[in-house]
């Protein structure tokens, strides 16, 4: 490994028995990490349960587990060709963990991530990028329960997507707090918890109650974000990570604007993006947040 800038500090959002913006020692670049420079951090249900404290990290654990980066130096078993281009975070590493919670995230001037973490950036989706990852679990989702009754539980932007995406299930039906505009009229809103009604139940929300009504379902799936969730896994669950695809790009295009654009919504400041809007990814301008914030007597606490 190596340090692209010795002996220097930086600036993050860091996770530290709360939430707030500190001065924290520059990160090496080991072998299999691309050394960046964050562009937008999209907050989401991850920080929301760090903010709220069902999630507990490591402290000084520097947030933010999706968003959009530059490539500035890579290790040494890296293609060096990698650098000067952008590309989106994937909030799971396979070699790694979770971005943001097992390992370093991307809140901060600068930040060293695994590669495997990194998903192409397409100019022409912009802010949409973040979606990506997200993407790539429904897409999956999908395959897995084609021809099954599916239940979501979660209408954030994940459970979301899946919903809408799972027209090879037989029946889907989407429970959260938030009720997103759904395209198509296949998805049934449901309020009440009907086990025998459903094949499968997928958990696309990090709340307790839902890891607990999961054991009364036949099968059981949930995304791999982070090593830290769930803290048990369910009995005969299976886990989905986001993994870069080929399908990715005519997947999204093939959505309706409308519904993909009611997830994501941009703040200037942390705290205006923590904790996250009800059933949205909150895109934060990394620079913009953190400019300001360089003198200690400034830095401030979250919660």
């Amino acid at each position: 490994m190596h340090y692209p800038h010795v002996a220097s500090d930086m600036i993050a959002l860091v996770s530290d028995y709360g939430i707030s913006v500190q001065e924290v020692p520059d990160l090496p670049v080991h072998s299999n990490h691309v050394y960046v420079s964050p562009i937008e951090v999209a907050f989401n249900g991850i920080e929301n349960a760090v903010y709220l404290g069902l999630l507990w990290l490591k402290p000084k654990t520097i947030l933010g587990s999706m968003g959009i980066v530059r490539v500035i130096d890579v290790g040494v078993d890296v293609d060096q060709g990698l650098k000067g281009k952008t590309f989106t975070v994937s909030p799971f590493s396979p070699s790694s963990g979770g971005i943001g919670t097992d390992s370093h995230g991307i809140a901060s001037e600068a930040a060293s991530i695994p590669l495997d973490a990194l998903f192409p950036y397409y100019e022409d989706l912009g802010d949409l990028n973040v979606l990506l990852p997200y993407l790539s679990i429904a897409l999956q989702v999908e395959e897995v329960y084609e021809g099954k009754r599916l239940l979501v539980i979660g209408s954030g932007p994940l459970g979301s997507l899946i919903a809408g995406l799972c027209e090879s299930c037989d029946e889907v039906g989407l429970m959260g707090a938030s009720k997103p505009y759904l395209p198509s009229g296949r998805v049934r809103m449901v309020s009440k918890i009907e086990p025998d009604a459903w094949d499968a139940v997928f958990i696309a929300t990090l709340e307790a109650w839902a890891l607990e009504a999961s054991k009364e379902f036949k099968a059981v799936a949930f995304p791999r974000l982070t090593l830290r969730w769930p803290p048990v896994v369910p009995p005969k669950a299976i886990e989905i990570a986001s993994k870069p695809r080929d399908d990715l790009l005519r997947a999204m295009k093939s959505l309706d604007r409308k519904f993909l654009t009611q997830f994501v919504v941009r703040s200037d400041t942390f705290e205006g993006a923590i904790p996250a809007s009800d059933g949205k990814l909150v895109v934060v301008d990394v620079r913009r947040a953190l400019r300001g914030v360089g003198d200690k007597g400034s830095l401030k606490r979250l919660s």
